[in-house]
Formats: C-alpha cells, sequence, structure tokens
C-alpha cells in the first residue's frame, strides 16, 4: 500500500494547537457528508476505502502527546487498526427524510471521537429515501476543511464507470505562483511587513463581541441542518446585479441577513448590532478543492469579518459586506492569525487556553464558504446527490455556518450547540429567505 507520510511525524505547530484544542463539551472535528442516489453496499465500501483512503498512511496512525504538553504531539501507528473500527453502518428510521436524516447527524456529531485510535470515523448510513448517505468526521489535527473535502472526495469518479485500477481520481494541480526575485521582492517584503503589523494591531484591538444569545455557556450537545441547493448561477446574477460583487459577498450578504432575522426572532435588539465572524481563509495556492494535492495538515489562516446584524436595507447590507471583504482581502489578517495559532501550539497550556479565550471572546460565530466540485461525482459508480460539511466552533462558540459549492449548487450548512441555537432549521430557512429577499432587492425574480 502506497503511503506519503513517515511512522513517526512531528504535529506542526498549527495541527498541535487543534489538538489540543479538544475540550468534551467542545469537539473539534469537520463534518462531511455525502447524499447518495442509490443503496450502497458496506462491503463495497469498504473496498473503496481500503484501495483509495487507506492509501494514506495518516488514516491509519493515532496522535501520542505527553500528559503535560512539554513536547510537540507526533503521529505514530495504530498496531490495531481496523478499518472496520472506524466505518459503521446505521440505519435511518422511517420515514427517512430529510428530518430523520438531520437528527440522526445530530447525535453523530455529538460524540466525541476517540483520541486513543486514529482520530476519524464513517457512517454508512442505510435507508435514506430511495438512496443511502455517507457521513465522515476528521478531527482537525489532521487537516483542514479543504484538505480534508478533497481526499474524501477523492475516493470518488467523475464517472458511473469507476476505474478498474481502483487508483484515486487524478487531478490537474494548478502551478504555484512564480516567485518574485530581485528589488521587487524587497518592496514587497517591505509592504508585506507593514500589512502584517496594521493587521496585528487591528486583531489586538478588536473589541470584545456584545452578549446575545449567540454568546451562551454550552451544553455540548450538536444539532445540525442544511439547505436546499441553491444556484449558483442565480446568486451569481444577484452579484451581477449589484455590480461587481463576488459570490462570497453575496453568500456573506445573506448570511448576516439571516443572522439579523434569527436573533429578532428570539427577541434580541438588533438596530445597534454588528458581531464578528472568524472566517477561514485558505492559504495554498489553489482555489478549487480539485486542484488539491494529497497533503493533509492544516494550510490557513482566519480573519475577523465584522457582519453588519444591524443594517435593514439589503441593499446598504450588500455595500457593507462587500467592504468589509475587500479589507480583509487586502489586508495580513489571516497570515497574522496563522502565526498566532503556531504560537498558541507551542505555548504552555495555561498560556495557550488565555489566549484563545481572549481571542475567542472577539467574536460570535465561525463561518466558511469553500468551492467544492464544479461537476457530479460517483461513489462505487454511485452517484453523489448532496455533498455538505460542517465546520466546528472551537474556543468554546456555539455556532457555525458551513457554506460549500457542488455541480452547480451552493447549500448551507448549520451546526451549533443546543444551548445557543436549538433550532439550526430555522436559520436555515432565513437564509433562504434572505437570498430571495436579496434577489428581489435587485430586481431578479424570486428563485
Amino acid at each position: 500500500m502506497a503511503t506519503s507520510e513517515p511512522a513517526h511525524d512531528a504535529l506542526s505547530a498549527i495541527d498541535t494547537a487543534w489538538y489540543r484544542m479538544e475540550e468534551a463539551i467542545d469537539p473539534v472535528d469537520i463534518g462531511a457528508l455525502l447524499i447518495l442516489e442509490r443503496p450502497l453496499e458496506l462491503q463495497e465500501l469498504c473496498r473503496v476505502l481500503d484501495k483509495r483512503l487507506l492509501r494514506l498512511r495518516r488514516f491509519r496512525q493515532r496522535v501520542i502527546d505527553s500528559a503535560i504538553h512539554l513536547t510537540a504531539p507526533h503521529w505514530e501507528d495504530d498496531p490495531d487498526f481496523s478499518l472496520r473500527a472506524h466505518l459503521h453502518r446505521v440505519v435511518l428510521p422511517a420515514p427517512g427524510d430529510k428530518a430523520a436524516l438531520e437528527e440522526m447527524v445530530s447525535k453523530l456529531m455529538s460524540v466525541p471521537i476517540d483520541l486513543s485510535g486514529p482520530p476519524w470515523q464513517m457512517y454508512l448510513i442505510e435507508g435514506v429515501g430511495e438512496g443511502s448517505a455517507l457521513f465522515a468526521r476528521f478531527h482537525h489535527c489532521m487537516g483542514d476543511g479543504f484538505a480534508l473535502a478533497h481526499l474524501l472526495l477523492s475516493v470518488a469518479d467523475e464517472s458511473p464507470h469507476p476505474d478498474s485500477s481502483d487508483k484515486p481520481r487524478q487531478i490537474a494541480k494548478s502551478p504555484d505562483s512564480p516567485k518574485k526575485r530581485g528589488g521587487t521582492q524587497l518592496v514587497d517584503g517591505a509592504k508585506k511587513a507593514g500589512k502584517v503589523a496594521a493587521s496585528l494591531g487591528h486583531l489586538v484591538m478588536l473589541p470584545f463581541d456584545p452578549h446575545t444569545v449567540l454568546r451562551q455557556p454550552l451544553e455540548g450537545r450538536r444539532r445540525a441542518s442544511w439547505s436546499r441547493g441553491i444556484a449558483l448561477t442565480w446568486i451569481k446574477a444577484i452579484g451581477r446585479a449589484r455590480g461587481g460583487a463576488t459570490v462570497n459577498d453575496v453568500l456573506m450578504t445573506a448570511l448576516t441577513g439571516s443572522l439579523r432575522r434569527y436573533l429578532i426572532g428570539r427577541g434580541e435588539p438588533v438596530d445597534a448590532l454588528s458581531i464578528h465572524a472568524i472566517v477561514p481563509v485558505n492559504l495554498r495556492p489553489v482555489r478549487f478543492i480539485e486542484e488539491m494535492g494529497d497533503d493533509l495538515g492544516n494550510r490557513f489562516g482566519l480573519v475577523f469579518a465584522t457582519l453588519p446584524v444591524k443594517v435593514a436595507s439589503p441593499h446598504e447590507r450588500m455595500e457593507r459586506v462587500k467592504a468589509e471583504m475587500d479589507r480583509l482581502k487586502a489586508s495580513a489578517e489571516a497570515f497574522v492569525a496563522f502565526g498566532l495559532l503556531g504560537v498558541l501550539g507551542r505555548s504552555p497550556t495555561p498560556l495557550e487556553r488565555a489566549i484563545r479565550a481572549i481571542f475567542a471572546r472577539k467574536a460570535s460565530i465561525v463561518a466558511t464558504n469553500v468551492p467544492g466540485p464544479r461537476r457530479a461525482l460517483y461513489l462505487a459508480g454511485n452517484r453523489i446527490v448532496d455533498v455538505l460539511f460542517w465546520v466546528p466552533h472551537p474556543a468554546r462558540l456555539g455556532l457555525g455556518l458551513s457554506i460549500l459549492s457542488y455541480d452547480g449548487c451552493v447549500r448551507i450548512g448549520v451546526r451549533s450547540d443546543t444551548a445557543v441555537v436549538p433550532d439550526p432549521h430555522t436559520l436555515v430557512e432565513a437564509f433562504e429567505d434572505e437570498l430571495d429577499a436579496l434577489a428581489q432587492a435587485f430586481g431578479l425574480q424570486r428563485h
């Protein structure tokens, strides 16, 4: 079996930070759900995973860490590894509809991952309408959502007739940007240093978020929900109607509006309210999941995006959100946060927890937007109808909002602690309604 990782490999500082961020009340895992058109046999799924996923040694390794964190944790081959210990078969209760599947996923993501072995689990869910589903969970120390989504989807094919060689799907990679040299490099270095200093100052001076229902003590039980597929062409049309707005601008505007609707429904005063979202930013030289290599690990930074919940007008909200997205893209905030995570991974536990707690108070939610596969994929010849994923909401935050595009459609997945958002489907409905309202505000017909 081909492998690309050594038998004993120290976790990077960033991966260490995520490993030690785990709490029983607030697990740090990434969830993904593949909804399949037809039933899938467990034996066939085992064959595909054995050939395509387990070729990577990391999925057969566990993390070894010292009790008092004096040394960096490292990966070690699990001598008792068995695929069947990580792949489970469950049957969805009748009627096997979306509500039943949401309840099942919520229960599964509430169970902490066993960190004494390789930190991942998969569940083949049978009885999902006329088909089936595959729910996967990976601890964040294995990699970020971009990398893990790529690896999970690399077990699939672009055709219903899979390659008989059982090799993973080969994906053309985008070339890295050429390196600049000489005087240009020095000038760019000085400009970057200035941006880094400004971004660090901005992060340090960022005020704590106001107390709302989104900032409650956690219960430790998860709830999950997700939207219908929303045509990507329609979202792009909204951006064109505004003029120069990106897909991300539109989606973040709709997300802000949905939070406004939800908070009003919970009785929160919003007329003077702005909150911050922690937004992961991919730092790899690729844009789409298809362009990824097989490297695991965490290669992303974090930015704190201001969400103007107080703004009632869709037009004005779009302008403010777009201006904030443009500011963040021009800043070095993601790189600064990447460096801070590395510092946390090498800090004594009390200091790491103190710093993490301070920055967690500067935000209310986690929100991410990942461009997924642009064409339909097939798992063991079975068409993948929908793909969803959920980011964790670490550092005692209680709400994560994950947007993923797949096969021409966009879906939002909501993961929440029951103490913070006990009814995530309400927030999903608010997001769908807000997109419709945003389209109407810019003169487009209801989707």
